[in-house]
């Protein structure tokens, strides 16, 4: 199964709601989006959402601030399509983030769940797209990884977990960021 039929799959199952694009709940994407909000401060910063699935973030800076100064991208067309739908004011791009021009750059870069998908080299992927994220960052970079779960994940599913041992040395290689937080559930570059 591609990513494309995975996340194909969620929405059909789900719709637009937070599951539509994995969350586990609407509590547990509104505690994401806090987290990213406490350190990114959406109402004072120009924001890309890279990996914006259903626009979600956007509703969430305008319910919290009022306005925002956002754009998101997302590789799923299907995803970009609603985004538009339920969230008519926004600026919704069908990109992958490696195809983003640096003129569409932003104070922060937030890309909530794009590195979960299991790749062929997991760690060049991560820093080939820290990179890119990092080009289109003005100031910040708010990424999360799934965290590793023994008893949850194996070597053959579709998704990625890393120990935090094995992370930080791939985020740090990448000279354009520099860790300034870090816990078991998210990174700020």
């Amino acid at each position: 199964m591609t990513n494309t039929e995975y996340y194909r799959t969620f929405f059909q199952t789900y719709g637009h709601r937070p599951e539509g694009v994995g969350w586990s709940s609407k509590k547990s994407q509104e505690e994401k989006f806090e987290w990213f909000d406490s350190v990114a401060q959406f109402n004072t910063n120009s924001v890309c959402d890279a990996g914006c699935g259903l626009g979600d973030l956007y509703d969430f800076i305008l319910r919290r601030h009022g306005s925002a100064n956002y754009f998101g991208i997302d590789a799923h067309l299907p995803y970009i399509e609603q985004a538009k739908r339920a969230y008519p004011s926004g600026t919704f791009i069908h990109a992958d983030i490696f195809e983003i021009k640096k003129s569409d750059s932003a104070d922060c870069v937030i890309a909530s769940g794009v590195f979960n998908f299991r790749k062929e080299n997991q760690s060049n992927y991560v820093k080939k797209g820290l990179r890119a994220l990092a080009s289109l960052s003005r100031s910040y970079i708010g990424v999360n990884f799934l965290r590793y779960h023994r008893n949850r994940m194996s070597d053959t599913s579709l998704l990625y977990s890393w120990k935090e041992a094995e992370l930080l040395p791939v985020i740090n290689s990448v000279s354009e960021i520099e860790v300034m937080h870090s816990n078991t559930t998210e990174t700020t570059l």
